[in-house]
């Protein structure tokens, strides 16, 4: 296997692939990412994305059913279910044929998938995939003890290998932002960065609870945090739910690091003017992510250019990482809402914040 690239190197990648009309296989560890790539890819292209589990086909799945002609007296393949309907994507420039979690295919699922890699022949059992069809598949690493086996060569031969990762500011940037994370798992991380972000290589291999998180881990503690929020959940019972996710050691720490929030000032009031700065980092790291995820409510009232100004105006009193902090996230984040676009033109930007930091 090739050196580890970022999702984000691999993505533009796979795009290459896409519009070449080359299969690749994204490699990585449980959680990361990987399918999520090939569905952002597909949207950007205006492809329709059709999925599979791989751990859960059968051979006759791929090459279809076996019958009988009486007429011919010959044998034929029914036409493989994973086959796409092309009439449901009739406005799209192509598919995506993804099979997800390859690596965990039964042997003889894997030897029937073959020809559907094949560059020149690409099929199912005895039928050709549309030229605009592109077979694309992703699988977990031996390494990972998770019911991955090994590629044949034939496979390898036949597909773009990728091994892939996703740091820290890359999944920020570009999936946990515009996911709008709660900002108590964005602050947290904030902190600790990718040494809490995903911690499945030092999972304990023999203990029965889980006792790790993944990128997958954060998304789902996320929307725990922000289910609490809405029918205020006592914190015992948020700390037992997000040990269900990621353990008990996480779970103690995330529910710990909630007396920052405890600490912020009052969003609205900065908002309205106030520049009250907290001291502490980690109550730092909360306001940045807080900032940004309540700025669009603040755009209700102000106007976008309104709040995007106000939150440059506050940032001006923070130091200089906190402020590159939320200079950053806006500049990156929500690029299709034209965040960059609208705080480049601002006078302030240009005279006050990019002299400072850049």
């Amino acid at each position: 296997m090739s050196e580890a690239i970022t999702l984000r190197q691999a993505r533009e990648i796979v795009k290459m692939c896409v519009e070449q009309r080359v299969s690749a296989y994204i490699k990585g560890s449980p959680g990361i990412g990987k399918s999520a790539i090939v569905k952002q890819i597909a949207q950007e292209l205006n492809y329709g994305i059709e999925i599979f589990e791989g751990s859960s086909l059968d051979p006759t799945d791929v090459r279809g059913v076996m019958g009988f002609d009486s007429k011919s007296q010959k044998s034929f393949f029914s036409i493989s279910p994973l086959f796409p309907n092309m009439d449901k994507h009739r406005d799209k420039a192509g598919v995506i044929l993804l099979i997800d979690e390859l690596g965990s295919a039964l042997p003889a699922t894997k030897v029937a998938l073959q020809p559907l890699f094949h560059p020149e022949d690409r099929r199912l059992g005895e039928h050709r995939l549309p030229d605009n069809v592109i077979p694309m598949a992703t699988g977990n690493l031996l390494t990972d003890g998770s019911g991955a086996t090994a590629d044949s060569e034939a496979m390898k031969d036949r597909v773009m290998m990728l091994n892939v990762m996703n740091p820290y500011q890359d999944w920020r940037m570009d999936y946990a932002l515009s996911r709008k994370f709660h900002p108590l798992v964005l602050s947290y991380l904030g902190e600790f960065k990718d040494s809490k972000l995903n911690t499945f290589d030092k999972r304990v291999k023999s203990n029965v609870k889980k006792d790790y998180v993944t990128h997958r881990t954060w998304e789902r503690i996320s929307e725990t945090l922000t289910y609490a929020d809405k029918v205020n959940m006592a914190d015992s019972l948020v700390m037992s739910a997000i040990a269900g996710w990621a353990g008990d050691g996480i779970a103690f720490e995330v529910i710990s690091y909630k007396k920052h929030f405890a600490s912020l000032p009052d969003i609205n009031k900065i908002f309205a003017g106030d520049n009250t700065v907290p001291k502490e980092p980690g109550v730092l790291f909360a306001m940045c992510a807080m900032l940004l995820v309540r700025i669009e409510e603040a755009a209700k009232k102000m106007g976008l250019k309104g709040a995007i100004e106000r939150v440059l105006q506050y940032s001006k009193h923070m130091d200089a990482e906190f402020q590159g902090l939320v200079v950053n996230d806006l500049y990156n984040y929500g690029e299709e809402k034209e965040y960059k676009k609208i705080m480049l033109k601002l006078p302030i930007f240009e005279k006050e914040i990019a002299p400072r930091l850049f």
